[in-house]
């Protein structure tokens, strides 16, 4: 190949791998070598040369957007949209789709970029608009009761056979489905703008034209037949129940369809419960005085009852024949005024004879609630059962139990209404009845039998009943309160014993012969030191109790004394360490008179000066003072306030202090001895160690108290004020109660103190045996002093025993105001005083704790 050739390939080579990047063309040369750029073309290359190819036709994910190059070059818009009268290029689905911007006239642009014709889903069915076309005119409206596809008539007008209405193009006939020689009816639905529901209507077509959607005559049928928002409203009554004659109790049941030899039927009874019985022709101008009236709803004996009283209060009781239901509307109290209880009720019914609420409490706070409406129905009747809850009772209720299952005879002693508290923590005291502020409008509570819980804890009291702030006019008649079983007062736990030294002392070195220098002297320092016994050591509450160390002996000089020990730490008041003893008189030798020779240098060849003593004993360290004991608690009642019972409590026992640590004992004297070659060769002989002294006992722990049982209580009556107590507190009314409280919770006993932690002994001085002492230097010195022991720890004081919970009947506190004679008022109830609780023990040990109080058995405190 030549060269020309050559470097022609190989410039095509180098063009080729440049293209689409930014290297720049090369200038110079031959045309191949530099190519022409011209202006950026749709053509898939890079006419400019500037390394994107089509770049202003496309947008920055690449996409051909351009109205000439909708999706690819040279694909136009103009004129792509069949209809259209203006297109662009848009995206559809992320794709470049060319779109309709306005269609001719009876075609509308379609978010797909289509036109469509505008009246092409005219009267079809649909649930949403966008079943109707898609376009920004398209509507999905109900007409004629129907949803059908219609079209906005504020642009465009509407198409032939339509007319404007609201603004949406509707048949002129008003109904897609009738048309010109139609005739029918037809079902169509109506929106209730109030309630939100949906009613089905009717609709007529004759020829074309169709009425409005309308509902039909209202049926007793449970269904809202005119569509005005009401189920059966013609067949109901104010209080929403079916006492129609032909509809009575429910639809269908027509009290004129049945004929009875008696006479006619009409609807009645209980008003929310009625039944057909017989029509008395006493009632047909309203009820008056002395009117008969069919009160039992049997229909074979007739118009049986005769109304005495218009308005007919609980009771009395025992009342039997015609004394019961005296207004003759089928229960004791006026029905329609009242609400009724019974344990096979429930809670969701209306609350009347026939159709009972199950609880109390819910009857209770129905009664509340109405005192404030238009229709007060403050009283409350209970038949007999067990009521497990808590009821409270607010101003204006009257609650009454006692009743046989007819809500007729009233015999709180024979339809025993027994109401058990459900919760014990739900109430103060575990109160099965709570009021609060009731009595400043007539308010009554009778005919029940009340058992308050037991106690759900040590020293917690028992209530039967709870009363805060009573007024006036608050009566309770007829009742029986049990309280619970108060709680006992936990036992106090016994105080720890005292710790003894953990660590003891040490006996001192023994004697022993010096270590001398050459010219046989005694090298005073560490080497020629014996040391005495270490103390023993105790901390009590971070009080250092430790005894004292032994004295050390060291180098001897003669009448010189050796050191004394270390005097034990004291320990508490009183208790004092013991003192060191002191240190041994050295003494010397040999001796130079009374000897055969010149010199004597035996064992027992020394000297003594004049005041020569042995090492002295370390004294005992004194024993700690005892705890005191802690009292007994000595008043049972304690106090009562805001339904919380607080108990007086005993006191705990101290602890014992701790004993002083024993003395060490002081070193034992030693002897000097001249060395003399030959005649007497012997080196100093050093005294023994002090011994130890032992550390101090700790005290013992005082016990802790014994907690004070809890009242029982049956009738708690608690008054409060805001401001300044009146002169004399307002006075319930009480009339025939019997009144059970519990029994008293006991004392806990006081824990005992403990004993005192034993001292630490002192031990012995360093010594030698007599049969060892076999030279000058050995016989000689003395032994050190023995260390004192420690001083024994103070007992700790026993605690004292909690009080016995009382027993009490009614406990009422006033707050500062005056008594208005609580205790008179309540004189002619039943209190059969329960059982107080006793007393607990005080804490034993060396210093024993106070006994508690038993608890009182009291029938009325005021205070």
């Amino acid at each position: 190949m030549s060269p020309f050739n050559t470097t022609l390939l190989g410039c095509v080579t180098i063009v080729i791998a440049c293209c689409g990047g930014s290297t720049e063309p090369r200038l110079g040369g031959s045309p191949m070598d530099n190519p022409p750029t011209t202006s950026e073309i749709c053509d898939g290359l890079d006419n400019d040369l500037n390394g994107e190819i089509d770049e202003i036709f496309r947008d920055e994910e690449g996409r051909y957007v351009s109205d000439e190059h909708c999706g690819a070059c040279g694909r136009a818009c103009s004129g792509a949209v069949p209809h259209a009268t203006a297109e662009r290029c848009g995206l559809v689905g992320g794709v470049p789709t060319c779109m309709a911007l306005s269609c001719e006239p009876g075609w509308e642009p379609l978010p797909t970029g289509a036109c469509a014709q505008w009246d092409a889903h005219m009267c079809l069915t649909c649930l949403e608009d966008e079943d109707c076309g898609g376009f920004v005119d398209a509507r999905c409206a109900l007409i004629a009761g129907e949803n059908r596809c219609t079209v906005s008539c504020i642009s465009g007008g509407c198409p032939p056979g339509y007319a404007c209405r609201d603004d949406r193009c509707e048949p002129s006939g008003g109904s897609c489905s009738c048309g010109p020689g139609d005739a029918f009816e037809m079902a169509c639905r109506i929106d209730i703008v109030e309630t939100g529901e949906v009613c089905v209507g009717h609709a007529t077509c004759t020829d074309g034209v169709i009425t409005d959607c309308s509902g039909t005559a209202e049926e007793c049928d449970g269904r809202d037949n005119d569509c005005n928002g009401e189920v059966d409203e013609d067949f109901v009554d104010d209080l929403g129940v079916y006492s129609h004659i032909n509809h009575c109790g429910a639809c269908g049941i027509d009290c004129e369809a049945d004929i009875v030899p008696y006479g006619d039927l009409t609807c009645g009874g209980d008003p929310f419960a009625p039944i057909c019985h017989l029509l008395c022709a006493d009632t047909i101008d309203g009820i008056h005085l002395g009117d008969e009236v069919d009160a039992d709803l049997i229909i074979a004996n007739g118009c049986e009852c005769t109304i005495t009283t218009l308005d007919d209060p609980a009771g009395p009781v025992g009342a039997y024949g015609p004394d019961l239901d005296t207004n003759c509307d089928g229960a004791d109290g006026n029905v329609r005024r009242s609400f009724y209880v019974a344990p096979d009720g429930d809670d969701a019914n209306a609350g009347s004879p026939m159709r009972p609420l199950l609880t109390i409490s819910e009857a209770v706070r129905r009664a509340a609630d109405s005192l404030a409406s238009d229709a007060p129905k403050p009283d409350v009747f209970v038949v007999s059962g067990t009521y497990i809850e808590i009821v409270d009772v607010s101003d204006g209720v009257r609650l009454h139990g006692g009743y046989r299952n007819d809500f007729l005879g009233l015999d709180p002693d024979g339809y025993i209404t027994l109401l058990i508290s459900s919760d014990p923590l739900g109430a103060p005291g575990g109160a099965a009845l709570v009021m609060d502020g009731a009595g400043v409008t007539t308010t009554v509570v009778e005919g029940l039998h009340i058992q308050g819980s037991d106690a759900p804890g040590p020293s917690q009291p028992t209530f039967g009943m709870y009363v805060s702030t009573p007024g006036p006019e608050l009566v309770l008649r007829n009742l029986e309160i049990h309280s619970g079983r108060a709680g006992s007062g936990a036992s106090g736990t016994h105080g720890r014993a005292g710790i003894s030294p953990p660590v003891s002392s040490s006996e001192g070195d023994p004697i022993r012969a010096s270590i001398e220098d050459t010219v046989h002297q005694c090298i005073p320092g560490t080497s020629n030191r014996v040391l005495g016994g270490d103390g023993g050591s105790n901390r009590c509450d971070g009080r250092d109790v430790s005894g004292g160390r032994g004295g050390h002996a060291e180098c001897p000089a003669f009448s010189s004394s050796q050191e004394g020990g270390v005097g034990g730490l004291a320990g508490s008041t009183g208790a004092p360490g013991g003192h060191g003893g002191s240190g041994g008189v050295d003494s010397q030798g040999p001796i130079f008179t009374s000897c055969p020779s010149w010199i004597c240098c035996g064992l027992s060849d020394f000297t003594v000066p004049y005041d020569w003593r042995v090492a002295g004993d370390g004294a005992n360290g004194g024993d700690g003072v005892a705890g005191v004991a802690g009292d007994g608690c000595w008043d049972p009642m304690g106090d009562l306030s805001s339904g919380v019972w607080t108990p007086v409590r005993p006191t705990d026992g101290t602890a014992g202090g701790p004993g002083g640590g024993g003395g060490g004992g002081g070193a034992g004297g030693g002897v000097h001895i001249e060395w003399y070659d030959v005649e007497c060769e012997f080196p100093d002989g050093l005294g023994g160690g002090g011994g130890g002294g032992g550390a101090g006992g700790c005290g013992g722990q005082g016990g802790d108290k014994g907690e004070t049982g809890a009242p029982a209580v049956g009738l708690v009556i608690e008054h409060t004020w805001i401001g300044t107590p009146p002169s004399v507190a307002p006075l319930p009314t009480f009339e025939n109660l019997s009144i059970f409280p519990g029994e008293g919770g006991s004392g806990g006993t006081g824990g005992a103190g403990g004993g005192g932690g034993i001292s630490g002994a002192g031990l012995p001085g360093g010594d030698l045996a007599w049969e060892l002492r076999t030279s000058l230097s050995l016989s000689a010195p003395t032994r050190g002093g023995h260390g004192g022991a420690g001083g024994t720890g103070g007992p700790g004081g026993g605690a004292g025993g909690g009080c016995g919970g009382s027993s009490v009947g009614v406990w009422v506190i006033l707050r500062g105001a005056g008594d208005p004679g609580y205790a008179a008022a309540v004189s002619g109830s039943t209190i059969s005083s329960g059982i107080p609780g006793t007393g607990g023990k005080g804490g034993g040990g060396s210093v024993p704790g106070g006994d508690g109080m038993d608890g009182e058995a009291r029938d009325v405190v005021v205070e």
